[in-house]
């Protein structure tokens, strides 16, 4: 069978959108899920809507049993793992798979992540505050310039990206005290 190569970025908090993606190339191209690597997928071509896929944290809490124990009812194939993530699929004859939030081990997941995020970018924006001051005081060479334009760059990135993670977080904390 003919192997298709896909190359796309996926935050940490994007998983559900990485959900999304997959299933859309099986449903509308009949690409299925092969392997997943840093950033790099790989498919074969089957049949269109052959198979619907979910990603599922492999670090789990004792909250995720009722999880667990629902993959191995409808018969999930593990397709492969990638970190901390399963990929799973079922046939799509089977209908879709049942949501369970995990909201969780999502959240105990994610944290560390968010910490680390925001850790780095305080130190760009240390970094960029610094460079601002060689701008202010006039002492601007064109690698200055660069650097700063770099920064800014990486600082705008790193903002837009706060502020999704946020949101993920807030939503997946209201959904664990839902659970509780």
């Amino acid at each position: 069978m003919k192997e298709y190569h896909r190359f796309r970025v996926f935050f940490a908090w994007e998983f559900e959108k990485e959900e999304k993606w997959i299933n859309k190339l099986s449903m509308e191209k009949g690409l299925q899920l092969k392997y997943v690597g840093c950033c790099h997928y790989v498919f074969q071509q089957g049949e269109k809507g052959e198979y619907l896929y979910r990603l599922e944290l492999l670090r789990r809490t004792a909250k995720d049993e009722a999880e667990k124990q629902y993959l191995r009812t409808i018969a999930a194939q593990e397709v492969c793992r990638n970190g901390d993530w399963g990929y799973y699929r079922i046939p799509a004859a089977h209908g879709p798979f049942a949501q369970y939030a995990c909201c969780d081990s999502k959240l105990k997941y994610l944290k560390p992540v968010y910490n680390r995020y925001l850790i780095f970018g305080v130190a760009v924006y240390i970094a960029l505050a610094m460079d601002m001051t060689a701008f202010l005081a006039e002492k601007m060479t064109p690698l200055y310039a660069a650097v700063l334009s770099l920064l800014t760059f990486i600082a705008l990135i790193f903002t837009i990206g706060l502020t999704s993670f946020s949101r993920v977080l807030r939503r997946l904390q209201r959904g664990a005290e839902e659970e509780r």
